[in-house]
């Protein structure tokens, strides 16, 4: 598991304290969907040239799934096509109403195996993603701030 991603998210909801290793596990592998979510949707999102873009998402790619690779090939599958498919339920939740309400939503429910009404727990999903999406977004902007400067004093 991700300790970190535990930790984090542990920070913002008191649920975590509650969950056994099994549940641990199932939060851990929703989280780091999530993450990688979250970095394509920033790639996607703010390098505008397609050919960077592409090529910035298939060397992440290439790192995650390796990194399972060398773990278990049937693990790496597994997480890439559950990927596929979290990956399309959360752009269809950002597009239903523009806002990250259904996406924290969404999330909840994979995390937690129902539909989660309660606002503590949705505003800790929504603090963990709206961190994320600040973060990734700021290493983009400034790799491509550094690479442009390189550009004009090069």
């Amino acid at each position: 598991m991700r300790k970190r991603n535990i930790e984090t998210y542990g920070k913002l909801s008191e649920s975590v304290k509650e969950m056994n290793e099994d549940e641990l596990m199932k939060l851990d592998w929703e989280l780091s969907i999530l993450d990688i979510f979250v970095t394509t949707y920033c790639c996607r999102l703010h390098l505008v040239d397609e050919g960077v873009c592409n090529e910035t998402l298939s060397k992440l790619y290439k790192f995650v799934y390796g990194d399972f690779l060398s773990i278990d090939k049937m693990l790496a599958y597994t997480f890439q096509e559950e990927s596929k498919i979290k990956y399309q339920s959360y752009f269809e939740a950002l597009r239903s109403d523009n806002s990250f309400h259904s996406l924290c939503k969404n999330v909840g429910k994979n995390i937690y195996g129902k539909v989660v009404y309660d606002a503590i727990t949705l505003n800790a999903l929504r603090i963990y993603i709206e961190a994320n999406l600040k973060y990734v977004t700021n290493i983009i902007k400034n790799i491509t701030k550094k690479y442009e400067l390189e550009l004009i004093h090069g």
